[in-house]
């Protein structure tokens, strides 16, 4: 029966995992495209996506470990059956409380439950940066650059890659594009030389906390240094 309903409880969880990755697949490729063509200030059709190609997408395994989600939840599932089985014999065997037993098992559930939530978001913006990778594929970007953000909660590898500058040859999740580690907040823009400083991109103040605009061209380096500058040396480290 533990077994069961852990099946059950796994399957549920692909599903909504899946739901919520294809949602972010596709909400994130058509608004890549709309905001891209405003600003170019020129509309144009582009082929819309369908159900096999974001099947596809999800099925790719892109992570260190080379497992989808839906085989870490498997996994996870039966670590959770045996830590459920472990204790509950450990229990009946010796006599004991279920006091330790239960807050063993609560335990587990309470670290599978934010391993999730961490995997959930981790999976989710990674399907959104695809998207706009397969968008700017489809409407003929050339180069792309990474954009950070310029807040206090940006660490240092995502600070060192804000700004840079790659060909879309060169797309690779984790090493030239996002996502950068777990709850990585790194997204991409099109990059082209002739637009190089027109407009602004939004930064918050590490004392206030208040959002304000800064130049396009603003890196995080440059941020942090005008932060610095104005509040002291290493404030957005000490905030960090």
């Amino acid at each position: 029966q533990l077994q069961q309903q852990a099946e059950t409880l796994a399957q549920k969880s692909i599903q909504a995992t899946a739901n919520a990755s294809e949602m972010a697949y596709t909400e994130s490729y058509y608004h890549t495209a709309f905001e891209i063509q405003r600003g170019i200030g020129v509309g144009w059709t582009l082929q819309g996506i369908n159900k096999p190609l974001i099947e596809k997408v999800l099925s790719r395994p892109w992570t260190v470990d080379n497992q989808t989600f839906t085989a870490r939840c498997w996994t996870d599932k039966t670590k959770l059956v045996e830590t459920v089985n472990q204790e509950l014999t450990r229990m009946l065997a010796t006599g004991e409380a279920p006091d330790k037993a239960i807050a063993a098992i609560s335990k587990r559930f309470n670290v599978s439950k934010q391993n999730a939530g961490r995997v959930v978001m981790t999976e989710s913006a990674y399907f959104s940066s695809a998207a706009q990778k397969d968008c700017f594929n489809e409407l003929g970007v050339e180069k792309y650059r990474i954009i950070g953000t310029l807040d206090t909660k940006t660490c240092n590898i995502c600070g060192d890659m804000d700004g840079k500058v790659f060909k879309m040859s060169e797309y690779s999740p984790g090493s030239t594009a996002p996502l950068f580690h777990p709850r990585c907040r790194c997204t991409i823009a099109p990059y082209h030389e002739d637009m190089e400083g027109l407009g602004t991109r939004f930064a918050r103040d590490v004392k206030t906390g208040k959002g304000y605009q800064v130049p396009s061209n603003t890196t995080y380096e440059q941020w942090k240094a005008m932060q610095d500058a104005k509040y002291g040396a290493s404030t957005v480290d000490r905030e960090r």
